[in-house]
């Protein structure tokens, strides 16, 4: 942040996009008793800052710093009025903002009284457990799951699905492959032998084998599944394979259940 005195001004690491942006107003509403006595406009190209705003003047209190800039407002007994301006790339004065902005970052003056929202607290709470996963993913154990999944992402990918816990474990077990065929069973030393008895290929028996692959066995079940499959318009993916998944009486799907 670059104040009218050309001092300038920077938050923690951990401070949020929208904190800085907010944090901008706030000290704007604070040089606003420094001004002579007139109208004010303050521009910014923060349209959820100026949402809070918004909020916080309907009564909405979302955070502290709102607060305080519409306090400062109303102390300064002036006209103010805020304007969104959408920001563009390529702009002679946003690319000057950009660039001072980018200064403040390493030669600004730290910001140490100032309490984060909640908010970010939570962010960084969330972005430290996944780097903490991501290292965990760099230890030599466990390789064959890293081959799923390299990457632990920041949301599950059942998050906008409407799937049943029991649903969600079901799949999750199909894809690291521990189900109850031949292969995991002997890993666990629960069965003699962990080749496919259904046919004569020779390979370890398991659910990419059983459900994808070239077991002779069930491949009446696992075309006619396809087919289905295939049918299911794309708006209605998920809920259409669910009741199919759940009707659906294939002998391999039985096998691995």
């Amino acid at each position: 942040m670059i104040a009218l005195n050309g001092i300038k001004y920077k938050l923690s690491p951990n401070a949020l996009i929208y904190t800085a942006e907010l944090f901008a107003l706030y000290m704007c509403s604070q040089l606003m008793n420094n001004l002579p006595n007139c109208d004010i406009l303050i521009c910014t190209d923060s349209l959820s800052a100026i949402k809070s705003l918004q909020s916080t003047c309907d009564g909405i209190i979302e955070d502290n710093m709102s607060l305080e800039i519409i306090k400062n407002g109303v102390d300064s007994k002036k006209i103010i009025a805020f304007q969104w301006i959408p920001s563009h790339v390529g702009l002679k004065y946003n690319e000057t903002v950009d660039k001072l902005a980018k200064e403040a970052v390493v030669n600004g003056i730290s910001v140490q009284d100032m309490a984060l929202p909640l908010s970010n607290l939570k962010s960084f709470q969330k972005r430290k457990i996944l780097e903490e996963k991501n290292l965990l993913l760099n230890i030599t154990k466990a390789r064959w799951y890293r081959s799923i999944q390299p990457i632990s992402p920041l949301l599950p990918w059942y998050q906008d699905m409407r799937l049943s816990r029991r649903e969600i474990v079901n799949i999750i077990t199909l894809s690291i492959g521990h189900v109850t065929v031949n292969k995991t069973l002997h890993l666990m030393k629960f069965y003699f032998y962990p080749l496919c008895l259904n046919c004569t290929a020779g390979v370890n028996e398991t659910a990419d084998h059983l459900l994808m692959k070239c077991c002779p066995q069930f491949d009446y079940a696992r075309n006619s599944f396809f087919q289905q499959i295939r049918r299911i318009p794309d708006d209605d993916t998920s809920e259409k394979l669910k009741k199919m998944l759940s009707s659906f009486d294939a002998t391999s799907y039985k096998e691995i259940s």
